[in-house]
């Protein structure tokens, strides 16, 4: 299977909005985590995520299993990479699901699952996560859930988000398809986009 896309190497640079229910110390206790993480320190940074998690803050939780998951500032731990990063999945965190489906995909801290891995990029993907996108293309055209039709339909998504790759790689595809299956992918990712995610299937 081709290399699958993740956004834990980005993460660094990234600054991730939170839901605003979270009391006010969380969100100062994660800028702290931030301001170290760019200073180098990182395991002041994963203190400061750590606390901020603790109260439920999905962007903290985010950086604290992507912490655990690279190592950084933290024993590398697989097992508590996916605690964390599902708490922020399950709060609806885009990057955080997608994540999800990563480790999943991959093996990491839990048993490979594809099922699971799409799952969680669907759930990123409707949100327009374009990384989900490619990669349930990756998914449905290399996977054990081996679907061409709705491979060309993510890809041919993710090429009109503007990932040249997809588009390369839905033009491949293309190849080993019949005519009429082109043209039902194609409606497909018509109708879920015409529909903002909501009739994908």
């Amino acid at each position: 299977m081709n290399t699958l896309r993740s956004v834990f190497s980005v993460l660094s640079v990234l600054m991730i909005l939170a839901p605003s229910v979270i009391r006010a110390d969380a969100a100062g206790d994660f800028q702290k985590g931030i301001e170290s993480y760019d200073q180098g320190n990182h395991s002041e940074a994963a203190k400061w995520f750590r606390k901020a998690a603790d109260q439920g803050y999905a962007s903290a939780q985010l950086y604290l299993g992507w912490s655990y998951d690279a190592g950084k500032g933290v024993t590398k731990d697989h097992a508590k990479a996916l605690k964390w990063t599902r708490r922020a999945a399950d709060q609806g965190l885009v990057e955080a699901q997608f994540n999800l489906g990563v480790m999943y995909a991959n093996g990491n801290g839990v048993i490979k699952d594809y099922a699971e891995a799409v799952k969680w990029y669907r759930r990123a993907a409707d949100q327009g996560l374009v990384e989900a996108q490619y990669n349930l293309g990756l998914m449905y055209a290399n996977g054990v859930l081996k679907d061409p039709i709705l491979a060309h339909m993510w890809w041919n998504i993710a090429a009109f988000m503007g990932d040249k790759t997809a588009g390369k790689k839905r033009d491949g595809l293309e190849e080993t398809m019949n005519a009429a299956s082109i043209v039902k992918a194609t409606q497909k990712a018509k109708r879920c986009l015409r529909s903002n995610y909501k009739n994908c299937d």
